[in-house]
């Protein structure tokens, strides 16, 4: 019996602790404030939902691996898929092959790193640029930039509305 009274006793502390925890995230424990939290709208900033720019967009990349002298040219293709929140996933092949993830956002600028494998050697890529769509057309160019690996890309899609 005085085993299940302390289960009891940290149960309620729990509940206490995670209710007090609620009215501190919702604002209604604020100088006594038992009233509703008020809502408002959330501001429209750059990081709101990039929704016009979700849809899949593919390419042409191409670049020198500067690690080399003379540098040696690179190319290839590329893929991109954004979802409706912002997230980037693409993969491209050719010279070097790999992937990239990262984000854009509402004004069309994006950032993905990833990896670019050739042969044994992998090369860490940043790939940055710029996003802008037409109707249901989506247009994507930018730069290829890492330690040893420099160029450019740009392609076009289908956006998702």
């Amino acid at each position: 019996m005085h085993s299940c009274k302390k289960e009891f006793k940290l149960a309620i502390s729990l509940l206490c602790l995670s209710m007090t925890l609620l009215l501190i995230t919702t604002g209604c424990a604020k100088s006594g404030n038992t009233k509703s939290p008020q809502t408002t709208e959330p501001a429209n900033t750059s990081t709101s939902q990039p929704k016009s720019f979700a849809g899949t967009l593919s390419g042409n990349w191409s670049g020198q691996l500067t690690a080399e002298t003379p540098p040696v040219p690179l190319s290839g293709g590329f893929t991109v898929t954004i979802s409706a929140d912002g997230k980037v996933q693409g993969s491209f092949d050719g010279t070097y092959s790999g992937t990239a993830t990262g984000q854009v956002d509402v004004d069309g600028n994006f950032t993905a790193t990833g990896l670019a494998a050739g042969g044994t050697t992998v090369y860490p890529t940043v790939w940055q640029g710029k996003l802008s769509s037409s109707g249901n057309s989506m247009f994507i160019q930018g730069t290829l930039v890492g330690p040893y690996v420099n160029g450019v890309f740009s392609g076009s899609g289908v956006a998702l509305r």
